[in-house]
């Protein structure tokens, strides 16, 4: 055997004894503990229920559990702004929706602004929105809804995005 050839089988053993005597580092499984949901509206409304729903198929495929906290409150920048300032490990999501990201940010000073200062990581679902009235209102149609905001707006229709009386 020439001597060239010795020296590459003895580096080639050297090694294979290095790479078996070295401890392998395990990846950790995520998650390693809980995760916290925070939805951002109150308990017993449609996000409440979507991130409930979540968190229990969730449990399928996470080994540690997945608790859903509420959240509520500034029209939903209270919990979305918990969930901007957690820490960036993936322990804590949240469940909002389009008004805590796109409207309050325009309304209040919370620490996010623009989608730069989270990361949306699935679109869940749609929410319908409805127009309805008090059945004694003098208009059945849409088309008599605006011309009646036409003639008269003052009063007569709330603009809030939270309004719990719509239109009196």
């Amino acid at each position: 055997m020439k001597k060239q050839d010795l020296f590459l089988w003895k580096g080639l053993v050297l090694w294979g004894f290095l790479i078996i005597s070295f401890p392998r580092t395990a990846r950790a499984v995520y998650p390693e503990k809980p995760v916290t949901l925070i939805c951002v509206w109150g308990v017993g409304g449609t996000n409440d229920s979507v991130a409930r729903t979540i968190a229990a198929r969730m449990k399928a495929y996470f080994p540690k559990p997945v608790a859903v906290v509420n959240k509520p409150g500034g029209a939903g920048a209270i919990g979305t702004t918990e969930v901007v300032r957690a820490t960036p490990d993936g322990y804590t999501l949240g469940s909002t929706t389009m008004t805590s990201l796109t409207i309050e940010p325009h309304r209040v000073n919370p620490p996010y602004k623009t989608p730069d200062d989270y990361t949306p990581i699935a679109l869940v679902g749609f929410q319908a929105f409805i127009l309805n009235v008090n059945p004694d209102v003098p208009f059945k149609t849409v088309a008599d809804f605006a011309k009646k905001i036409i003639r008269r707006t003052r009063g007569y229709l709330n603009g809030s995005e939270r309004s719990r009386e719509g239109l009196r």
